[in-house]
């Protein structure tokens, strides 16, 4: 599907959603539009024009939580910036370069919302030398990618360590458990550091895993998050792109924390914490430099920028009804003990032992 282009007025920073799935054969074009138009007068800066800012997403700015976590914090930047933000939704990896050019046509900023990306991005900024883009990453790569490209680290391992360590402060039976989307190394090592935080916090607690094989699989998350609250466990981490894990913790009256979003609204006296990713610093960041024009000593200062809790890019959303004010504390003192050194989590362990 192609898209179709929002008139804003002055004044006003833009939505433009560009449906973007893999296009059919013939190259009609089927147009899908959203608008939302939101007032900017508190931007108090002198840009000439707005950012044109891009953001290629697998799935949709408003549902599940991967995709509007990374949405609402776009957002934000209306309050600094003059900007046109463009949403290109459920882009595949089939067609992620053939989006990204077409996005490298208009906007001044892209970002490509998904490591599953990276690639394509060196592929397609080699060809915008003038247009710049976000990738995300996981690993510190600055020759692979062109002087064009900085990149977020997908390194949440603090916050799902404070995550286990809360769930096995709550937790009764101290059996945990964590609900795994697709296994890869990189996201075992996700789950490797919830089960630290939770050894840390008491070390008789186990974790069971399941693995999903999806991002998105209602029925299968639920039959999973059943199962082992019938085994006894009384707390788990979701790593699912939609909140049927929530709700059958829910259902079972069991707690749960969140990956990517704050979630706790959702159900506040079943969330305890969630792992939120936070992208708002960097792309405040990105956006800074190429309004200052100061691309250059971002990308030689910052090319890649790791989540952590020290920058603020990692935290736990908001406590739910159910968290105590002791365990707050204590998950408050082992947030500073990892900030300044004293704990460290261990990042780079891949493989997953029962």
């Amino acid at each position: 599907m192609g898209g179709a282009v929002v008139a804003v007025g002055a004044g006003t920073v833009g939505y433009l959603v560009r449906n973007s799935a893999p296009s059919p054969p013939t190259n009609s074009t089927q147009q899908v539009v959203t608008e939302i138009v939101t007032n900017t007068q508190s931007v108090t800066n002198t840009q000439s024009k707005p950012v044109e800012f891009g953001v290629t997403m697998f799935g949709f700015h408003d549902e599940g939580a991967w995709d509007p976590n990374a949405y609402a914090q776009l957002i934000t930047l209306k309050d600094n910036y003059k900007i046109d933000i463009h949403l290109y939704e459920e882009v595949g990896l089939t067609d992620i370069n053939r989006i990204l050019t077409l996005g490298a046509g208009t906007d001044d900023i892209i970002w490509a919302h998904s490591y599953s990306y990276a690639d394509a991005v060196k592929a397609v900024a080699a060809n915008f030398p003038t247009k710049y883009f976000l990738a995300e990453d996981f690993a510190s790569r600055p020759d692979y990618f062109t002087p064009n490209v900085v990149a977020i680290g997908q390194t949440p391992h603090e916050a799902y360590y404070l995550c286990g360590a809360l769930s096995a402060k709550m937790s009764t039976s101290k059996k945990l458990g964590y609900v795994h989307n697709i296994e890869e190394p990189f996201s075992t090592s996700w789950a490797n550091a919830y089960k630290q935080g939770a050894l840390y916090a008491e070390p008789s607690a186990t974790v069971t895993r399941v693995v999903i094989g999806n991002f998105v699989d209602p029925v299968k998350t639920r039959d999973a998050v059943d199962a082992m609250a019938a085994s006894g466990v009384d707390a788990i981490f979701n790593t699912m792109d939609d909140f049927s894990a929530i709700y059958e913790a829910q259902a079972k009256n069991i707690y749960a924390c969140q990956a990517y979003y704050d979630a706790t609204y959702k159900a506040p006296d079943t969330i305890i914490a969630n792992g939120v990713w936070n992208f708002s610093a960097i792309l405040n960041k990105v956006t800074a430099a190429v309004v200052g024009n100061t691309w250059a000593s971002l990308r030689q200062n910052s090319f890649y920028n790791p989540l952590s809790l020290k920058d603020g890019s990692l935290t736990l959303g908001t406590y739910g009804n159910k968290v105590t004010s002791d365990d707050q504390n204590y998950i408050e003192q082992l947030k500073q003990q990892i900030i300044s050194g004293q704990v460290v989590v261990n990042t780079n362990e891949t493989t997953w032992t029962p």
